[in-house]
């Protein structure tokens, strides 16, 4: 139950030796009025998001994300036998909407598949993937400073070359 309006969790990843999460809700039938529970699916809003980390300890640790950095994009309904399912990865940001004060838990079935190797793989390709974004933006600027001193070049040339006279003037 819900004794004050809350949600569960904030915009998240879900641990990285998870693969995959499922989620079967089974919302009570007098459960009729409570408003909130959804599952939000998010996308950030920048190349990469700023993170907010949050660990209770190894067991619960979820890397948390900035709201006002991220979009929401999609979202499923607290409604009875719904079925959600999503492969988890860098970009599955998810969060459940705030649920109104009412005496009703939000039920559900959570399914996932863990591999204990995962999370040290996936942080491996994290990094990989943080350094080549990082690579892309290094060679992006300085392809912007070659760009920018070949224009100033021929720039100087005109002014080195004096004004153009023509034949007829002279």
């Amino acid at each position: 139950p819900a004794t004050k309006p809350s949600s569960v969790r904030g915009p998240h990843l879900d641990r990285g030796d998870e693969i995959y999460a499922g989620l079967l809700y089974l919302r009570d039938a007098k459960d009729k009025i409570t408003k909130g529970g959804a599952l939000q699916v998010y996308k950030c809003l920048q190349t990469t998001c700023p993170r907010i980390r949050r660990r209770a300890n190894a067991n619960t640790a979820h890397t948390q994300y900035d709201p006002s950095q991220i979009q929401v994009t999609d979202s499923v309904k607290y409604e009875a036998n719904t079925f959600v399912m999503f492969i988890n990865g860098e970009k599955a940001i998810h969060a459940v909407t705030p649920r109104n004060k009412t005496p009703y838990s939000r039920r559900l079935v959570n399914i996932i598949a863990q591999d204990k190797h995962r999370s040290e793989m996936q942080s491996e390709i994290n990094t990989i993937m943080r350094q080549r974004a990082s690579e892309a933006r290094r060679e992006a600027r300085a392809k912007q400073r070659e760009r920018a001193r070949r224009g100033s070049n021929k720039n100087r040339q005109k002014i080195a070359a004096g004004p153009v006279v023509k034949q007829d003037d002279v």
